[in-house]
């Protein structure tokens, strides 16, 4: 009896050791369910696993890495929300913002590379890895492509990437994020060739995005005329206001039958900063379904707080409905969540319906400044859901360029002073095309710009770049002289 009842109890304790394993197994794959990482491959204007299946990958953005901790949560946390399958998010490419210049008051890539790589890229990267994801490594400019500053930069930086992750299938290289000027598809070719030719040589099996001038908004031009090497995809970056159908057809559709396309920024918010307003049901849900009718890839901007368009509260909870992006974007994700992925024989994308959501909350908006590129013409204001003051967010890419512009000669300079137009006081903001000189008395906190021709204060250029106050020039005379010129009726100016 006694034997028994131990045979019995060990066979107890077996199963229920055996019932806990199990269960362990799998709430761990229920939160972070494996997909095949394998190499891919490029042909034609698709990509492909090993076995030529297509593949379609569909993902999220996040901001830069040295910014993100100051938003609340680490880069790897981030990751793991955006694949915590058991709260229904299904990402499955993740893309990494590696700013080159100071952002946000946060040194960038090229203040000291290795503490860069070490203490934020590395350890994301590790994180896409063991959650077996694949991962963009995001050079993210918005600038003149063509300054010698630029060019030594981008070299430095993927002579120092590319060998080190050049054995590893899950990492996708994004060239340069948004090349502005000169907006010359030829001279883009000769600039950046050199470039994907530095990737290659040291790694030669990653994908490789190559965006284009204009903010990424000009890549229909591969179709003529392509970069010359192997797996190269090409970035298009769409948003709201740059138009509707007609707009994505022009730059994508009518191309996408032999041009790889990769859309690694699209979202919304309604409200939002030029060009990121628009809806869920006018915008979010028509150009998901655009991007599976011709199967693309794509990455979401941005999984965050703060920077536009957001996808979540200053407490990190999914807003969503008409006016934000984030819940239908987890939607999107997990209706796709199985659908062309490595290994799973490829195959046309079932058809989903992408019902927009209802509305979580309801937030008062507050103007926050925007954070740009440090030179170089960049982008647009920014709005977030109330939080405690000014916050820097992402500028992101202009309208496409239809006026007419209008170089009106600059008001008459003398010694860093301009002949004012008026004067204005904190908080001042201007949009639109001119020539104009406003002195201004105190300038607490900053000043941002994009999209203009020249903006100086006291004599010293701040072209389409953020600066902080404490960065400005000395007072002549008690005030600051602002002088302005533009083109555009989205140029921009903010003074805070």
């Amino acid at each position: 009896m006694f034997q028994n009842m131990k045979v019995r109890s060990v066979s107890f304790a077996l199963m229920l050791i055996a019932v806990l394993v199990v269960g362990a197994f799998f709430g761990t794959t229920q939160k972070a369910k494996a997909i095949n990482t394998p190499w891919l491959h490029v042909s034609g204007n698709k990509l492909m696993d090993p076995s030529n299946n297509v593949v379609i990958l569909r993902g999220v953005d996040l901001t830069d890495l040295a910014v993100v901790a100051k938003h609340g949560k680490t880069a790897s946390q981030l990751i793991d929300m955006a694949t915590d399958n058991a709260n229904g998010w299904y990402a499955r490419v993740v893309r990494l913002a590696v700013y080159p210049d100071a952002i946000d008051t946060t040194a960038g890539w090229s203040a000291n590379p290795d503490a860069y790589f070490n203490t934020y890229l590395n350890p994301a990267v590790n994180e896409c890895l063991a959650r077996q994801i694949y991962c963009i490594i995001d050079w993210h400019y918005i600038q003149d492509y063509s300054t010698a500053d630029v060019d030594t930069k981008t070299r430095a930086f993927w002579n120092y990437i590319a060998p080190k992750y050049a054995n590893t299938p899950n990492i996708i290289f994004e060239l340069y994020n948004e090349p502005t000027t000169p907006n010359n598809w030829s001279t883009w070719k000769t600039i950046a060739q050199p470039w994907v030719n530095i990737i290659r040589a040291a790694a030669p099996n990653n994908i490789i995005l190559v965006g284009s001038p204009q903010w990424s908004q000009t890549t229909n031009n591969a179709a003529s005329s392509p970069f010359s090497g192997s797996n190269l995809m090409y970035v298009v970056h769409i948003y709201p206001q740059h138009g509707g159908q007609s707009t994505w057809d022009s730059w994508v559709g009518n191309t996408s039958s032999t041009v790889p396309y990769f859309i690694t920024e699209y979202g919304w918010q309604n409200g939002g900063s030029n060009p990121t307003s628009g809806t869920t049901s006018g915008f979010g849900v028509p150009f998901e379904n655009y991007l599976d009718s011709k199967g693309l890839s794509s990455t979401a901007w941005v999984f965050d707080t703060i920077w536009e368009p957001i996808m979540f509260d200053s407490g990190w909870n999914l807003l969503g409905g008409d006016s934000y992006m984030g819940q239908q974007t987890k939607l999107y994700l997990s209706n796709h969540q199985n659908d062309n992925l490595p290994g799973s024989g490829g195959g046309s994308t079932p058809t989903k319906t992408n019902t927009p959501v209802t509305p979580v909350a309801t937030f008062t908006r507050t103007p926050t400044r925007t954070n740009t590129a440090t030179t170089g013409p960049s982008l647009t204001p920014t709005r977030t859901p109330t939080v405690g003051g000014p916050t820097a967010t992402k500028t992101n890419t202009p309208l496409p360029v239809t006026a007419t512009r209008t170089n009106t000669p600059a008001p008459t300079t003398s010694g860093g002073t301009c002949t004012p137009t008026s004067t204005v006081t904190a908080p001042f903001t201007f949009d639109g095309a001119g020539t104009f000189c406003w002195q201004i008395a105190t300038i607490p906190s900053y000043v941002n710009d994009w999209n203009v021709n020249t903006v100086s204060i006291n004599g010293v250029s701040f072209n389409n770049v953020y600066v902080a106050a404490g960065s400005l020039p000395a007072k002549i005379g008690g005030f600051y002289y602002v002088s302005y010129n533009a083109s555009f009726a989205w140029s921009h100016l903010e003074i805070r």
